[in-house]
């Protein structure tokens, strides 16, 4: 068999040796792509859930010192569904920063931080420049969906608030 196709490419004109190598340089490439792509997925993914298993042993560190939300959990859920709604599709970032203003304006300490953290957990959501789908913290989503600039203003609303965390 080896002899056979060996035989078929070395009686090829060579514009044709030339496309059949690029050929398989190309699916190649996108094999070996994919293979890579899927493995920063699953040690994304790993280090999401690792985030929110972090958070809800900070957020019993913090209650053993004394320190708890000041929002219910349905507060919380709340804000975690607006945030997804807001995230899905394709959305105006400044839309989008003015609600995550909003709500990190009301987290009054690093509790409150961690259960929204927790309500929102892993959100599965599609990529819509890639067309893929994405599993993401909500750091993960603030750092996918937001502007630099408002992610830093972001960041200033939890310093000025005493919170510790950052996105």
């Amino acid at each position: 068999m080896e002899n056979s196709v060996y035989k078929f490419y070395k009686d090829l004109p060579a514009v044709a040796k030339g496309i059949v190598v690029v050929g398989v340089l190309g699916v190649t490439y996108i094999f070996a792509s994919q293979i890579i792509k899927r493995i920063r997925q699953q040690a994304e993914d790993k280090k999401n859930q690792q985030s929110v298993v972090d958070a809800k042993k900070d957020m019993a560190d913090l209650s053993k010192r004394g320190i708890n939300p000041t929002m219910t959990q349905s507060q919380a859920d709340g804000w975690a569904a607006q945030i997804v709604k807001q995230f899905q599709g394709a959305d105006i970032p400044p839309q989008s920063g003015d609600l995550m203003r909003r709500i990190f304006k009301s987290l009054k300490n690093d509790a409150d931080y961690l259960l929204l953290k927790t309500s929102f957990g892993i959100k599965t959501y599609p990529d819509a420049l890639w067309g893929s789908v994405k599993n993401v913290s909500l750091e993960g989503a603030i750092q996918d969906e937001l502007l630099n600039s408002t992610i830093s203003d972001l960041n200033v609303i939890l310093s000025k608030n005493g919170i510790t965390y950052t996105v």
